[in-house]
């Protein structure tokens, strides 16, 4: 079902960049990071994900001392 609706919207977008409704590099444009509303919250979520990790990481190793102790 995904797909179908994946190759549904991708032919939509081909359409419209054939018309010239949309832009032709709509689509492939990195994000720039000139807003700083967007700076803030994609440091915000890394420093989330690297806590995670590291927990992860750490509640690992514990928890396989706690076994082969």
């Amino acid at each position: 079902m995904m797909t179908s609706i994946l190759h549904g919207y991708k032919r939509s977008v081909a359409t419209y960049k054939q018309k010239g409704q949309m832009k032709m590099t709509e689509v492939k444009e990195p994000l720039s990071m000139d807003d700083p509303l967007l700076s803030k919250m994609a440091h915000a979520f890394l420093v989330f994900c690297w806590n995670l990790a590291t927990r992860a990481a750490s509640r690992a190793t514990i928890m396989y001392e706690h076994i082969t102790s």
